[in-house]
Parts: structure tokens; sequence; C-alpha cells
């Protein structure tokens, strides 16, 4: 045999182009849309099956067990502020939160034990039926309608105070109502009454307290104007104020002469010691001329100038002899002037000084006088005033007591008054109790609750249990899983209408089915990564057995030969072969054969009749080990059938219960793993992934299988209109078709011959891998088959296919 060429193609990216996955989360996120889509007929079983279960429970609760209510209302209404003002409800908004603050403080009262056993103690209470099961035992039957019969509420904003008691007989409870509202009006009326007595005692002692108050004044006002002249003190006060007046102006005056005459005095002797020599004043020299020494020399001055006119007038001059001597004798008088009134000016200022001393202590003497009569005085009318004083206190107190006093004659008949109202309780009847009616049970309650606790349940195991589930049921759940590449999923067989509930053979049998259409979609995945890739061997395997890995590899290679490539499959499953049933040939010889007697392999091939696909099936396997697949002699034959077929599908046992595929995985350039749906948890898929990776293979990706539309997301409606467009095209004229397919003729046509057993098979575009097809397969495609929305094969610049998967789970698809 050849050498294994397959060492000269590397995987792209790391050993299997995926890391290691971690474990993946013990509970998985749940969609809540796709859950109600799955479990809707349940839900709606669960909802009908509570109505009837509701509906049951009202009837019996109704007919042993039932409940009436008889309803009133008490009105209350504000503090009346004076014996005649009407009181008007929410006039303000402190008068509405005074209300409110009172209701609130009478709904305990309403509910105490006091009031209850004197409700209970009403002869109305005692003949009912519900008080006769008590046996007389007031405590007891107080406590039961404290607990389960009575309640009393108010609304916020509203004066009412709403009152029920619900009981099984209907009487009963109007009856006991009616004694409740009894006992608490007279327990209002009891209570403001005793009210009113204490009010109206402590405004008769205030009254009484006034009375001796005044009756001391004016005992104590007749003692002062007996022992006082109350009109002579007012006349002396009078006459002791002018005095005090006048002598306080006097000393006024005599502090103002005084500041004066010290002053000066002061001045004068400060000057004297200063400069004794100084020239005289004004004054002083006018009072010195009234001295006769100086005036009668100043005469003396007088006559001699009158003398020397004389003698001018005679003609004599200046130098006369009788001139100068009366010129000498002028001199000498001025200097006895002079003289003399200096020695004048002496004594004049000593003497003026002398009578400013002495004014000053005249001043003195008279300032202390008159200081010593206005301070008399000044006791005096002290003494005047404070008797003035307390005669106007008594008088003031005197008139403040009989004020009082009317103020309590006023209150007390205001009290009297006030206690007669009707309204004075504050409380009022504002409805009497009405004519019982059922509480308990309520159908619109019971019912819907007891449906709503159905749904709820149902629902909850229903959420609990999708939460809790490990097993792969949809595309979603692989998102779950890290580096996890989605090649395609395929439907459970009972999905397909035209096929026969079977999924092998489907793509052969069915080719315009649902399935057919289905493995197409994988078909272009696999081919989109394999041909860029130059993958030509891939393995097909699942973790456990009933996976559908024979089948899906089977009808796998039937769609790559419907599209035109040459295609092998590899039974290497020595344990379970299955691929000689499924194209319905025999067993006796194949791989172990030429493996083990190093036999011609061509002759094990068999070609399936009309396609250009062929199978090598395992032959006796029985005694077969699995180490024979990593011998050279199997490397030596992969490389062979690589060189004479474009693809070799492999079909090996499951990865978990068996080392094969770990074997091949080191010879082969591709892996597509097969998951069952709703069989297989994640688990599993993590350890086939742990175990295949960092092998020579690339694990391409996963192909969930037997996905059921009751799965959830919009498989239904997918699987819905492809159903639809099937049946309508099958209603469309002939040439319709035949127009359909003249694009598909002409680029059949025009792709030329291919070198394949001088076969013709024209080469695939790369954008569209559905171009070309067989004339069995454009045979089954006359329906539109093509047209189910399935998601586009993930390729190396375009978004993976579990992206395109998330639309189709958790959005409406969206059409063009």
């Amino acid at each position: 045999m050849t050498a294994n060429p397959l060492s000269t193609i590397p995987p792209i990216g790391p050993t299997t182009g995926m890391t290691a996955p971690p474990m993946s989360a013990k509970f998985k996120p749940v969609d809540p849309v796709r859950l109600l889509r799955q479990h809707l007929l349940l839900l709606v079983i669960a909802g009908l099956l509570g109505g009837i279960v509701g509906g049951g429970l009202w009837y019996v609760w109704r007919t042993y067990a039932p409940l009436y209510g008889s309803k009133a209302q008490l009105l209350v209404t504000g503090t009346p502020r004076d014996a005649t003002q009407i009181v008007q409800f929410g006039t303000s908004s402190s008068e509405l939160s005074e209300i409110e603050n009172f209701i609130k403080n009478q709904l305990p009262v309403l509910s105490s034990d006091d009031l209850l056993r004197s409700a209970v103690n009403n002869p109305q209470v005692k003949q009912t039926t519900w008080y006769k099961q008590f046996g007389g035992d007031v405590q007891r039957a107080a406590e039961a309608l404290q607990e389960d019969h009575f309640t009393a509420s108010a609304d916020r904003g509203s004066s009412l105070i709403n009152l029920q008691v619900n009981m099984s007989l209907p009487a009963d409870a109007q009856q006991v109502l009616g004694g409740i509202i009894e006992a608490y009006l007279t327990k209002r009326q009891i209570d403001q009454a005793n009210l009113s007595a204490l009010s109206a005692q402590a405004m008769t002692r205030d009254l009484r307290s006034a009375e001796d108050e005044i009756q001391q004044l004016e005992m104590a006002y007749q003692n002062f104007i007996r022992d006082n002249d109350l009109a002579t003190v007012q006349n002396q006060n009078s006459e002791v104020a002018m005095e005090y007046s006048a002598l306080t102006t006097r000393r006024l005056e005599l502090e103002l002469e005084l500041n004066a005459a010290m002053g000066s005095t002061a001045a004068m002797m400060q000057a004297e010691a200063e400069d004794p020599d100084r020239a005289m004043s004004e004054n002083e020299e006018a009072a010195l001329r009234l001295y006769p020494s100086v005036a009668s020399r100043e005469e003396q001055l007088k006559q001699l100038q009158e003398e020397i006119n004389v003698q001018a007038g005679l003609g004599r001059g200046e130098q006369h002899a009788i001139q100068r001597s009366l010129a000498q004798r002028v001199e000498a008088v001025e200097r006895e002037l002079a003289a003399t009134m200096a020695n004048e000016l002496r004594k004049y200022r000593a003497t003026q000084l002398a009578l400013a001393e002495q004014a000053v202590e005249g001043l003195k003497a008279t300032a202390a006088e008159i200081e010593g009569k206005a301070r008399v005085a000044h006791e005096r009318m002290k003494d005047y005033s404070r008797k003035l004083t307390q005669v106007a206190e008594i008088q003031s107190n005197l008139e403040l007591a009989r004020a009082n006093r009317a103020d309590a004659q006023s209150d007390l008949r205001d009290r009297r008054i006030f206690n007669a109202r009707e309204d004075i309780t504050r409380v009022q009847r504002q409805t009497n109790p009405t004519r019982a009616e059922l509480v308990s049970p309520k159908p619109l309650v019971v019912i819907p609750g007891v449906t709503m606790l159905f749904l709820g349940l149902t629902g909850g195991l229903l959420f609990a249990r999708e939460m809790l589930d490990q097993r792969v049921k949809s595309p979603a759940d692989l998102k779950m899983l890290p580096d996890v590449a989605l090649l395609g999923v395929l439907p459970d067989a009972a999905e397909d209408p035209s096929g026969e509930k079977s999924v092998e053979r489907a793509v052969e049998l069915a080719p315009a089915g649902l399935m057919a259409e289905a493995y197409r979609q994988v078909r272009t995945s696999l081919l989109a990564k394999m041909d860029r890739r130059g993958y030509k061997t891939l393995l097909v395997v699942g973790g456990q057995p009933e996976s559908g890995a024979s089948s899906v590899a089977q009808n796998l290679a039937a769609s790559l030969a419907y599209n035109g490539r040459r295609v092998l499959v590899l039974d290497v499953n020595f344990r379970r072969p299955r691929q000689h049933e499924l194209a319905g040939i025999a067993n006796f010889h194949g791989l172990v054969n030429v493996l083990e007697e190093d036999a011609p392999w061509a002759a094990a091939v068999h070609q399936v009749e009309d396609m250009s696909l062929y199978v090598l099936p395992t032959g006796e396997a029985s005694e077969a080990h699995p180490e024979m697949l990593e011998g050279q002699a199997f490397r030596g034959l992969l490389g062979e059938l690589e060189t004479e077929y474009d693809l070799v599908v492999i079909d090996a046992p499951p990865a978990l219960l068996t080392s094969d595929s770990q074997l091949l995985a080191k010879q082969v350039d591709a892996i597509a793993i097969v998951v069952r749906a709703s069989r297989d948890p994640r688990g599993m898929v993590e350890r086939m992934l742990r175990r295949l990776d960092g092998q020579r293979a690339d694990v391409l990706g996963v192909i969930l299988n037997g996905v059921r539309s009751a799965a959830g997301g919009y498989f239904r409606k997918s699987y819905q209109e492809f159903y639809d467009y099937r049946e309508n095209d099958k209603k469309r004229p002939a040439g319709a078709d035949r127009r359909s397919r003249k694009p598909v003729a002409a680029a059949a046509a025009a792709a030329g011959p291919a070198a394949h057993d001088g076969d013709l098979r024209p080469e695939p575009a790369d954008d569209d891998l559905h171009g070309v097809m067989t004339a069995e397969e454009r045979e089954g495609l006359s329906s539109p088959a093509a047209a189910l929305s399935f998601p586009p094969p993930e390729t190396e610049d375009e978004p993976g296919i579990e992206d395109s998967f998330e639309i189709g789970l958790d959005d409406p698809p969206k059409r063009d």
C-alpha cells in the first residue's frame, strides 16, 4: 500500500481549533417564552384543572362554611369651639388631621374587650344563635367576636368609621353589629357626661376662687382708705413733687455758677503765678481810673495840658521857660500816675482774687443746703408714690378678679349649654347595619386564586425542571459551552411529513422533505469549512449509543454525493457496524479483511446505485481489535482513499464508550460530533471535547440531531412555514418548476466535465454549494424545500452558526 499522505495538511489555529472547555454551570438560563411555547398545552390543562378544582372548592366552602357580613358606618365630626358653633367637616386641613387622629384613637376602643363584653350583654345579641354556642360565657363570646368576627377600619381622608361583622348566619351578623354600635354610642355618652361633669366642677371651683379673691381685695382697699387719707396723700404728693422739681432746678443753677466761679478763680490764680507784672486789662484799667489817687493825678495832668495850650496860644513855644517848666511838671505827674496805677493794680488784683474765693465758698455752702432739701423732698415723694402704687395695684387686682369671675360665670353657662347638645359625643350613626350578604367564599377570588395556584405550581415545577435539566435540547443549550460551533440542526424524523418517519436514508428516499433539507444545511456548513482548509477525511462520531451518528454519516454522505462529490463511507465501528445495513449490502468482506489480509480495498468497496456514493463496510469484525486503526496499514489505506475520492466520511463507535475515536482523531482531518437532542447532557459534550482535543483532527463543531419542534423557540414556526411553502409549491404549474430549474441546468452545463470515472460532476461555487445537483436531487428539489429557514454555514468571514440559531430561537424570523 502507498504511504500515508495526511501529514501534509496541518490544522488551522490551535490543535483542534478550541481550548478545553470549562465545566458548564449547574443551572442553565431558561427562556420563559420558549418554555411557554413548549408546555402551552400542559399549562392550559393545569389552568382548566385549577378552574374546576376552584369551582368545586367554592361550592363546598359556600355550602358548609359560608360567611355573611353586615356593614355599618359611624360619622365623626369636629370638636365645637363654643356652645353655639355649627360643626362642619373638612373646613381646614388641621381639622381634618384632628379628625383622623381621633378616629385612630377610637378604632382600638371599638375592638376593646370592655366594649365587646358590653355588646355581648345586649339582650338582642344574647338571643342570636351565635351567642348560644358559648353557653352564656360572655368573656369567651367577646374574645371570639374580637378575634374572628368583628373588624373596624377607616379610610384615609374620610370622617367615616367602617364596621363589619362576619358570621355564618345573616341575622346574627346584623344583630351583633347593632349591639356593638349601641354599646359604643352608649359608652361615648357616658364618657362625655363624666367629662362634662368634671369640667363643670373645675369651672365651679374657678368661680368660687375668683369670688374669694375679690372679697380679699375689697377688704384690703377699705383698710388702706381707712389708714391713709387718699385725697391728702394725692395732694401732698403733688406739692412735694413741685418742691422737688424747684430744688432740682436751683441745684442745677448753683452747679453752673459754682463751676463758673471756680473756673474764674483758677484762671486768676494761674495768671498771677505765671506773670505778676502782666499788662492790665481794659476792665482793670477802667476800675483803677475810679480810684481817687489815680483820678487826682489825671486831673493834674489835664490842668497842666490846658496850661500848656494857653501858653502856646500866647505865642510861647516849646523852648520857652514856662513851657519847659510845664513839661517837666507833666513828666513828674505822669511818673507819679504810673507808680500809683501799678500799686493800685496789685491791690486790685489781690482783692478780686479774695472776692472770687469767697464767692466759691458761698456757692458751695448754698449748693449743699439745696442738696439736703432736695433729698428730703425726694424721700417724701417716694413714700407718697409707694402708697399710691399700692392702692393702684389693689384696684387693678380687684378689676382683674372681677373679670375672672365674669369669665368663669360665662364658661359655666356655656358648658351647661354645650352639654345639652346632641353632637357633643362627636360620633353619630351614618348608616344602620345592613342586611348581611355573602362575603366568603367569593367565586371571583376562590376560582381565579386556585387557578393561579395550579398554574404557578405547574409553571414553577416546569421552570425548576428546565433549569436543572442538563440535557442539550436546542442550539441555545450549546451556547453555554464555550468555543463550541454548531454545524447544523437535524429535526426529528417524525417532524417530516414527506418521509417515512425514519431518519435512515432520508436524503435518498425523500429528497424534497424536511430531513433532506436539514442535511443540505449541515452539508453546506461542513463544506464551507473543509473545502477552505483542504480537509478530505471527516470523522462522524457520537458520545453514546443511539446518538444517530451512523444515520447522520450515511445521510450526510448521500447529500454530499448529490452535490456532485465522490464520497466514500468508511465504517470503522467493529462492535456494531451499521453502514452495510443502511446501504443494503453484504458484510462478508470489508475493512477488517483489507487490514488483516493485506487485500485490495477496491474489491471491498460497494457503490450505491445511481449515486457517486461508495461504502466500505467493516467486514467480519467480531474478532477485530481497535489497535489496527493506528497501524501503518490503516494510515496507508486512508491515503489511497483520499486520492481516489473527494471526501471520506468515517462512521466511528461512541467516543465515550470506546477509545476508537481517539485513535482515529490522530489519522483524520476533521471531526463532526453528533449530539442527540433531549438525551445527551452538556457534560457529555464537554467530556468528548476534552477527549478529542489535542489530536491531529480539527473539531469542526456539533451536529444537533433529533430536535423536535416541541423544544420551543421558533422551530415549530419554521417547520410549519416549510410545510406550507412545500404544499403551495405542489399546486404551482409544471412550467413554473421548469422555469425555476433553468438556472441550475445552465450552471451544470457551463461547469464542464469532471475527471472522476468519466462522471460529469461540476465543482461547487464558493458562494452557493447548492449550485449544481444530480438529476435525482434536482428532481427531488422540484418542490421549494430549500425555502426552509435553517441557519447559514459558519465561515471565517461570517458570524458563527450559533449566532444564526440565536436569531431563530429568540427573535421572530426576519424577512426581506
